[in-house]
């Protein structure tokens, strides 16, 4: 198991715990990292995800609420909402961490300790939630655990297919429609970077054509059901 992963797995139950129960987080999180045995850099990257949630958690849920629109909050299961929280503290508040890699790992934990769809769920949410970052985000190695200090991030422009975006092949659609309108409206723009707007331009053409494949697959859908719902009709 990788130390990121851990960490968020701790976090995961930290989190959890002070939710139904209330209690010490600080006790909790030592209770748990000594329980697995992790080390210290393992401790102190789930410290920042536990403080960094608690600390933020009221601009967490609003970005939630907008991003999962048909669900509230409160009818999420508890291990969906818990790692949506940590996940899009990442997203927001920790450039370092590839955007990728914590979409993945939370996906991961949705299939380990939540239901049999919570993977499903908790992506579909965080592609918009990713899809609607303006931030630069630095590459950064998987496997190693980030500094305890977690920085804001340098907001600017926004780099479509930049480093750890979600990859288009796993975009529902109103994931790819979202960015789809973000990178046309970013080509609309001057940009100095010849090679970063072919990138863009790229990257837009490969939405487009997610978004048409999507549309295709509905339509097929569709004509199938038509013969049962017109005997179901009748004359």
């Amino acid at each position: 198991m990788g130390r990121r992963h851990l960490a968020r797995e701790l976090a995961l139950k930290v989190l959890f715990e002070l939710e139904s129960d209330g209690g010490d987080a600080e006790r909790s999180l030592t209770y748990h990292v000594a329980e697995s045995r992790a080390d210290a850099q393992v401790a102190d990257f789930a410290r920042v995800l536990v403080e960094g949630v608690r600390e933020h958690q009221a601009e967490i849920d609003m970005q939630l609420a907008e991003a999962s629109r048909n669900w509230g909050l409160d009818q999420m299961a508890k291990v969906e909402r818990t790692l949506l929280r940590i996940a899009t503290f990442e997203i927001r508040y920790l450039p370092s961490v590839p955007l990728k890699a914590a979409i993945n790992e939370s996906i991961e934990l949705a299939k380990t300790f939540g239901g049999p769809d919570s993977g499903k769920f908790v992506n579909g949410i965080l592609g918009r939630i990713a899809a609607d970052a303006e931030i630069r985000r630095p590459s950064a190695d998987q496997g190693d655990v980030t500094s305890p200090h977690p920085t804001l991030p340098q907001r600017g422009r926004e780099v479509p297919g930049g480093a750890g975006v979600p990859d288009i092949a796993e975009m529902d659609y109103e994931s790819a429609a979202a960015e789809l309108e973000r990178t046309v409206a970013l080509l609309g723009k001057e940009q100095e970077d010849l090679a970063e707007s072919v990138r863009t331009f790229e990257r837009g053409l490969a939405l487009a054509r997610r978004c048409a494949r999507l549309l295709d697959d509905a339509e097929r859908r569709l004509n199938e059901l038509a013969p049962a719902v017109e005997r179901t009709a009748g004359p």
